[in-house]
């Protein structure tokens, strides 16, 4: 229960309530050919396409409020379209969250999908994998994030979008009391502005952050969906680049169902261990004792 409660509590910090891409701009046809719209039970989320049949995504949308993953069923991909009915349909026949995903910091917050083939052999609409970034960006580095806003009555076909998000410094930029208070890990990375009325909001999710054309960041968090002192929060896909080429040659596929809250199953080897130990220290101090009393 506690940890439920705790799930539920971060996730209505970290995020509004609102679905959206506060103050984005429309793209042309082929300007973002890796993103793919992530439908979690038709709610609408982000990815990235990263090669023929997987979608880097963020362990939020795969993972429950209770930290169970979510049925296969559950998921739906659609790419290469630039509004929201557009683009290839496919179903999802696995899903790899990574292990170390910390639901109350969201740390190591990246997933992978894996679907039917994508046909990247078209020109209409294009599909395209993403190139993983492994390079360090400075501040101010115009990158983009993508994504769309939900469907309403009123727009029931959004547009995709793209937003600037200038690289923010994380100590004193993103980091500071009156922005993140500390919660920008160094595994993440920060984009925005500090000023309202542009960012990042739930349907952004899981979408890919594009620095010089690469993927460079996941999308974790919108604090204030647009909101002032609240820019975006990405997990680096640089500090992953392993880890996500392993899942893409995975064939066991992970059960839906509950999954091990951080730091379980190391508290578990950290106690084995130190018994272990103690037992070595006993039957040492056992050992010194018995020919202490020999010799003496």
């Amino acid at each position: 229960m506690k940890y439920t409660l705790c799930v539920l509590l971060c996730s209505a910090f970290f995020v509004h309530n609102v679905y959206s891409l506060q103050g984005g701009t429309t793209v042309t046809l082929g300007t973002h050919p890796s993103h793919a719209l992530v439908l979690v039970e038709q709610v609408p989320h982000g990815g990235t396409i990263v090669n023929i049949n997987h979608v880097v995504t963020s362990c939020r949308i795969v993972l429950t409020a209770n930290n169970e993953l979510r049925p296969v069923a559950q998921f739906a991909i659609r790419a290469g379209g630039i509004t929201f009915t557009e683009g290839t349909a496919n179903t999802v026949t696995a899903i790899f969250p990574h292990p170390e995903f910390n639901p109350w910091t969201f740390n190591n917050d990246v997933a992978v999908a894996n679907n039917f083939a994508f046909n990247f052999n078209v020109a209409n609409p294009p599909i395209a994998p993403a190139v993983l970034n492994e390079r360090v960006f400075g501040e101010q580095t115009d990158c983009f994030v993508v994504g769309f806003n939900a469907p309403t009555v009123a727009v029931p076909n959004p547009p995709l979008l793209q937003l600037v998000q200038p690289v923010l410094n994380r100590a004193t930029g993103c980091n500071a009391a009156t922005v993140h208070n500390g919660r920008v890990l160094e595994s993440m990375l920060c984009g925005g502005v500090l000023g309202a009325n542009s960012g990042i909001c739930p349907s952004t999710i899981g979408g890919g952050l594009y620095c010089f054309g690469n993927f460079t960041g996941i999308a974790t968090s919108g604090t204030g969906c647009g909101a002032a002192n609240s820019p975006g929060i990405y997990t680096q896909v640089r500090h992953h680049v392993q880890w996500i080429n392993n899942q893409l040659t995975r064939t066991q596929i992970p059960a839906a169902g509950p999954t091990h809250p951080p730091g379980v199953i190391v508290s578990a080897a950290v106690i084995a261990t130190v018994a272990h130990t103690l037992l070595i220290c006993l039957a040492f101090l056992i050992t010194i004792q018995c020919l202490f009393n020999a010799i003496f």
